[in-house]
């Protein structure tokens, strides 16, 4: 991930915790005052999750995703992170599972978002 990444967004890729896992877990964390600032935070996370999937293959584990956002753009956020399981590209997320936790601009925590992974 070489390119540069929006002002305030962080990719961190680190072991699930357990002794005997090789899984991992990608860790997404970013803050957006309103939808045009998380518009580049999505676009830059969703082609560094490509690069972490052909990196990683099958050790894929989980996507966490941390994120301060205005309260009025919370729906929309997690609206745009259940799509994103549909698009072609991003396959794997079907197969792991993704949290997002919310925090307001306020500080006050908002309506997280958990999408397990698909039954095989």
């Amino acid at each position: 991930m070489t390119e540069t990444l929006p002002p305030g967004l962080t990719l961190t890729d680190k072991k699930m915790p357990g002794l005997l896992t090789r899984k991992r877990v990608f860790l997404i964390t970013f803050a957006a005052d309103d939808f045009d600032a998380f518009k580049p935070c999505y676009e830059a996370f969703s082609a560094a999750l490509l690069i972490w999937y052909a990196k990683r293959g099958k050790r894929c584990g989980a996507v966490q995703i941390d994120a301060t956002v205005h309260p009025w753009i919370a729906g929309r956020v997690k609206d745009y992170v259940r799509r994103l399981r549909e698009i072609p590209g991003h396959a794997p997320l079907r197969n792991m599972t993704v949290s997002v936790t919310l925090q307001g601009s306020d500080g006050k925590p908002l309506e997280p978002l958990l999408l397990e992974k698909a039954e095989q």
